[in-house]
């Protein structure tokens, strides 16, 4: 809809959960979550409406997508092994690879805007702290 409410259109017509959505740098493409395949995963739908392309497969939930600030990726969480962990993919679902591992919570992905760093929110240390690290995982630092 326009920014004073007017022209509403509905894009999705499933009649599953569809939310958490994000739009593309470039305002063409809407990432968004939906549960219509069992469990949460990463859609894509055009700023227009139209086909939907599913862009993730995580074994687990998958969420939150936040495009990269050129529009190239997106960072989102899923479920790995009981816990939330970090990952990157094309901003077409291609080539994705986890930012974070192991047996912490790591979610709520938010890109720098340079594109060069991801900011997440981890348990890693016993609480709830802010950590940033670069797009491809490396040099991890807590913030908070």
């Amino acid at each position: 809809m326009n920014a004073d409410g007017s022209d509403q259109r509905q894009l999705t017509t499933n009649p599953d959960d569809n939310f958490g959505s994000a739009w593309s740098p470039d305002s063409k493409k809407i990432a968004f979550m939906s549960n219509r395949s069992g469990r949460y995963q990463i859609y894509l739908i055009s700023a227009t409406g139209g086909p939907q392309q599913r862009l993730t497969n995580a074994s687990g939930n998958a969420g939150e997508p936040r495009w990269s600030p050129d529009g190239t990726k997106i960072a989102y969480e899923a479920q790995v092994s009981g816990h939330y962990q970090i990952f990157v993919m094309g901003a077409d679902g291609g080539s994705p690879h986890a930012l974070t591992t192991g047996s912490a919570d790591n979610t709520d992905p938010a890109w720098s805007p340079d594109g060069k760093r991801v900011a997440f929110l981890s348990t890693r240390d016993g609480g709830s702290d802010i950590y940033v690290a670069n797009a491809d995982g490396s040099a991890p630092q807590r913030l908070t």
